[in-house]
């Protein structure tokens, strides 16, 4: 998978980012940049107590498509 992503997006910039936002739960955020002038940014929120991953944005829900 690593080797995958390498060869594919070779300049491709990963972060992440989470910021609690109570009561166990906290927004993940996954920047990509490198390709384009613009990042993606793909936004979770994350519940540790329910085990509950929920897609924020648009970019989020496009990677559940499936």
């Amino acid at each position: 998978m690593l080797e995958l992503r390498a060869t594919s997006s070779p300049k491709l910039k990963w972060r992440y980012e989470a910021k609690e936002i109570g009561n166990h739960r906290y927004r993940v955020s996954q920047v990509a940049e490198g390709e384009s002038d613009r990042p993606i940014v793909r936004t979770w929120v994350v519940d540790l107590s329910a085990r509950k991953v929920t897609p924020e944005n648009q970019a989020a829900r496009d990677l559940y498509r499936y």
